[in-house]
C-alpha cells in the first residue's frame, strides 16, 4: 500500500466504525450475538478512539497553522 494514512483519515474511519456499530449493536442484542453490556463496553471503548483520533487531527492542524 502506497497511500499516506492520516490521523484525519483515522478519524474518519473510527467516526464510521461507531456509527456502524450504533446501528448493528441493537440487532445483534436482539438476536442473543451479544449482551446488552458487551455492546455498551465495546461503544465506549469506540468512543474513546474517536474522541483519542479526535484530538490528535485537531493538535495536527494547529501544527500545521503555525508559521
Amino acid at each position: 500500500m502506497t497511500d499516506v494514512i492520516t490521523t484525519a483519515d483515522m478519524l474518519s474511519c473510527a467516526n464510521r466504525e461507531l456509527a456502524m456499530r450504533k446501528a448493528t449493536y441493537p440487532r445483534w442484542i436482539e438476536a442473543k450475538k451479544m449482551s446488552a453490556g458487551k455492546a455498551a463496553h465495546e461503544l465506549a471503548c469506540m468512543a474513546v478512539i474517536v474522541e483519542h483520533f479526535r484530538k490528535l487531527a485537531e493538535a495536527e492542524r494547529e501544527q500545521q497553522a503555525v508559521p
